[in-house]
């Protein structure tokens, strides 16, 4: 506090003026200077800088000639060398010359800063005054912060949820609140409201105390102002203001929610589940760090101005005015900094922090899964590929090897299987049940394909359910030391084949769907029908599986009746008239409910017709059907033919041929890893 209230030097000059003669009123003017310079005086602090000089009056004449140029004559009772009148106009200068405001004050924020964190060290801090201070920072300051922020909030969704309905984005828009109230909204929202509140009121405090003469008061009874004043201040704003920015951030989400369900429909469970999905652990912390930057930038230069004030009322309200003003602008300046730290270039060391946190796996593939296995190890460097030698004896039985058995002790383990045929599903169910007896942290197994789940029900005495013996026989999966065995399916066929696996496996269920929402988002203008994308399904089955996950997409749903080896397939409900429809379904065989399916659409007015299924099985090389065979668009059923990658083989043999695209599971899986 001494330090910062000295920077400005004081400053005490007294010199006399001159005096004018006239001794030709018409054409001459004549300017007499008395130099007399009795004292300077510079203080600064207690050090004193006394420059004393006389000097003998002098007079000087201008004359106006006829040619309108200027002579001058000097007369005086002695003439005074040049070098004494330039150290006079020096210490003249250096006498009325002070360093602008802004400057020392910049620079007693600085030295205010590095007080209050050496003092804190030291543990020079008052705790009654920290207390009461925290008290009038974050209890008095939370009705004020969470009205704006619930304002905030409802504003900020009326701007764009509307935008995103129209596009078809309704389960992003959880996702784009929660990110933007907690990256940016929230901690800013909240700083401006406490820069406003808190800011000016330490500001005036300060500042009367300071033209009062009270800090000084308080050095004489022998307080240091630092102690008792300022750092009780700035350790109340950084611990509040993180606190409040979190409750901001659930008051603005909730009122986001709710307005966004009530006027335009949008489910809050939709939204908060999009939020949990965008939401990562390091969004919350990163808000948390710009608070607590934001309150010690609020607080120190609110002190700092305060205790820099001068000019009795007048200069405590500029005081007040200017550090509110000061502390917005840094505000923002350090939320460009920090954003560019967290969320650009110099955040990617952070980011790795965070990833450290997580689980490294050992990933173990089947042969048929490699390549699927390479992009799933390319999504983080936290999966690491490994390796068994698939080898059969003469007789056909599986010669199997775990490189590195030792190597995944303790580790978590993961397994990328395909069930292609039940040729391969003997060898790899004998390395799922290995793996676990190896000692290690965890096992999951990776099953993006359930092969047998369209064989789920028993419709006549004698029909054999293969769903419920391939899921009783992964049930029997061995028991790691971390438990139970984690089973990963993509769109399984019928939900009900989750209660037919044991209480010793634990099945996750996931779905292809958000790779079919990212991929339509995508899509080039023209292939948006006046921006119109209708969702068909094929039959109730299907509708009843994935209606809730594309629920902001206009709908058709079709029938379908078998007679015999005929599929006949009609319009239930919805108009596919003029748009670009995609039928969605979980997997296809032969293809003939599809192309069934296209025919009534087409004839019911469809601008253009295009499939996703989740799994491609295609038996007999039946996705022949499919491939266009010339450029005649005319004769182009389908416009796009979207399929994951859950069946290798299919990947392997539709690559490159129109209309087909492989959307890969790869990221999803990854995901599912870390579980």
């Amino acid at each position: 506090m001494l330090a910062a209230t000295q920077i400005h030097p004081v400053i005490n000059v007294s010199k006399r003026g001159s005096f004018i003669n006239k001794s030709n009123p018409a054409r001459v003017a004549s300017l007499r200077f008395q130099y007399l310079a009795e004292k300077a005086s510079f203080a600064e602090g207690a050090k004193t800088l006394k420059l004393l000089s006389s000097v003998q009056p002098r007079e000087h004449s201008f004359v106006l000639n006829t040619d309108g140029h200027t002579s001058v004559s000097m007369q005086g009772e002695e003439e005074i060398s040049e070098a004494p009148v330039l150290n006079l106009e020096l210490s003249t200068f250096l006498s009325t010359w002070s360093p602008p405001r802004y400057l020392w004050r910049g620079l007693s924020v600085l030295i205010l800063a590095g007080q209050v964190v050496v003092r804190a060290i030291k543990g020079k801090i008052h705790w009654k005054n920290t207390l009461q201070q925290l008290e009038r920072v974050g209890p008095k300051s939370v009705g004020v912060c969470l009205l704006t922020a619930a304002f905030v909030g409802m504003a900020f969704t009326i701007q764009f949820v509307r935008e995103f309905t129209r596009l078809g984005l309704n389960r992003s828009i959880g996702g784009v609140l929660a990110l933007a109230f907690s990256r940016e909204l929230s901690p800013v929202v909240t700083s401006i409201v406490v820069a406003g509140r808190i800011g000016s009121a330490f500001a005036a405090e300060l500042g009367t105390m300071q033209v009062s003469e009270q800090t000084d008061t308080l050095r004489v009874l022998g307080a240091n102002p630092v102690d008792y004043l300022v750092t009780p201040r700035v350790l109340a704003s950084c611990i509040a203001l993180p606190l409040l920015t979190l409750m901001c951030f659930t008051v603005g989400l909730a009122s986001s929610a709710l307005l966004a369900d009530s006027v335009y429909g949008i489910s809050i469970n939709i939204i908060l589940d999009s939020a949990q999905r965008a939401l990562r652990g390091w969004d919350i912390i990163s808000a948390m760090i710009k608070s607590t930057v934001f309150g010690a930038i609020i607080s120190i230069v609110s002190c700092a101005w305060g205790v820099t004030t001068l000019g009795g009322a007048k200069g405590v309200g500029e005081s007040t005015t200017s550090a509110v003003v000061v502390s917005l602008v840094g505000i923002f300046i350090a939320d460009f900094a920090l954003s560019c730290c967290f969320f650009q270039g110099a955040g990617d060391s952070l980011k790795n922090w965070m990833e450290r946190t997580k689980k490294k796996v050992l990933l173990f593939y089947c042969v048929e899964a490699e390549d699927l296995a390479r992009k799933v190890a390319a999504q983080s460097n936290l999966i690491q590929l490994q390796s068994i030698n698939w080898r059969s004896f003469d007789d056909g039985f599986p010669n199997l090897f775990i490189n590195n058995a030792h190597d995944i002790r303790g580790q978590h383990v993961a397994f990328l299987g395909s069930f292609s045929s039940p040729a391969v599903i003997f060898e790899q169910l004998s390395v799922i049940f290995a793996l676990p007896m190896l000692f290690c942290a965890s096992f999951s197994v990776v099953l993006p394909f359930f092969p047998t789940g369209s064989f789920e029900r028993i419709e006549e005495e004698g029909d054999v359910a293969t769903a419920f013996t391939l899921a009783r026989m992964l049930s029997n999966t061995p028991v790691s030391r971390g438990g139970p065995t984690s089973l990963v399916i993509y769109d399984i066929h019928a939900l009900q084949e989750r209660f037919y696996f044991g209480d010793s496996i634990l099945p996750v269920f996931e779905s292809g769907i958000p790779l079919l929402k990212e991929r339509l988002q995508q899509l080039p203008e023209s292939d948006k029908v006046d921006a119109l994308i209708v969702v068909a399904f094929p039959d109730d089955g299907a509708w009843k599986r994935f209606h809730k996950l594309l629920d902001h997409f206009p709908m058709v749903i079709c029938n379908k009746v078998r007679e015999g080896d005929k599929r006949i397939v009609r319009i239930k409900e919805g108009n596919p008239a003029g748009c670009h429809v995609v039928i969605v379904d979980d997997l296809v065989q032969s293809g003939g409910t599809l192309i069934e399916c296209q025919k009534v659409l087409a004839a019911q007015g469809a601008a253009k017709v295009s499939a996703y299924v989740t799994h491609g099985v295609f038996p007999k090389k039946s996705w022949e059907r499919f491939v266009h065979k010339n450029d005649n668009v005319s004769v182009k059923a389908f416009s796009h033919f979207w399929i994951s990658d859950s069946c290798p083989l299919t990947v392997e043999a539709i690559t490159g041929k129109a209309p087909f695209e492989v959307l890969s599971l790869a990221k999803s899986i990854s995901d599912a890893l870390q579980i």
